[in-house]
Formats: structure tokens, C-alpha cells, sequence
């Protein structure tokens, strides 16, 4: 049997330990960065929704998506546009927006992304 794992039992390097009520998001994928850190992409268990850790920032916590659905096909969409070769980023910003919209009004992580995309 496939078990996520608590993102409270992942290592941290350097920083305070993660908070004990983040035992509540479990990890599923992680981005790894040149500087030996990372980021973790996570379901949370009671909420259903879809979060970014990242301990290296101020805000360490971000939404990315209201559900785990929802999440898929923001990655599929996004996997969609930067493959192409036509890319169409307003398209993409109000395809994201209609995916999730409390999630992206809200400053989801995908926002931020299309706004620095800009």
C-alpha cells in the first residue's frame, strides 16, 4: 500500500522545526532547488486543498490549488503552455482563474506565478 508522508517528517535545513499542525499536509512531490533547498507540494488531509512549503520564505505557506482535481488539471494546463511554442499568457492567466477562482482570488500560488510571468 502507497502512503503519503507527513511534511512534518521531512528534513529541514536550517530554520526551526515545521510547526506540529502541519502534520495535517501530506507530500506528494517536491521542487529541488541549485542551493541543496526544496519545496513541498502537499495534500492537506483535512481540508482537501493543494499547498507549496517553501521554510526559506517569509510566508512559508501557499495555496496552490482548493482541491486535489483541481490541482491536476492546473498542472496539466500549465504543462500544456510551456510546452508549446504558442504561448499565450493571458490565455493562461484566465484559464487558471476559471479552474479555481477562490483559490486564485484568494493569491494562490499559480497567480503569483502569472504575475511574474509578466
Amino acid at each position: 500500500m502507497w502512503h503519503l508522508r507527513p511534511v512534518t517528517t521531512e528534513p529541514v535545513v536550517g530554520g526551526p522545526p515545521l510547526p506540529p499542525d502541519w502534520l495535517r499536509y501530506r507530500v506528494f512531490g517536491e521542487e529541488k532547488f541549485p542551493n541543496a533547498g526544496s519545496a513541498f507540494v502537499c495534500a492537506d488531509e483535512i481540508g482537501g486543498s493543494v499547498v507549496r512549503i517553501d521554510v526559506e520564505l517569509e510566508q512559508p505557506l501557499s495555496v496552490l490549488n482548493t482541491s486535489v482535481d483541481r490541482f491536476a488539471t492546473s498542472f496539466r494546463l500549465l504543462n500544456e503552455y510551456f510546452s508549446s511554442a504558442k504561448q499565450d499568457l493571458e490565455d493562461l492567466t484566465r484559464r487558471l482563474r476559471l479552474i479555481d477562482r477562490e483559490a486564485f482570488d484568494a493569491g494562490s500560488h499559480w497567480r503569483a506565478l502569472t504575475d511574474f510571468l509578466k
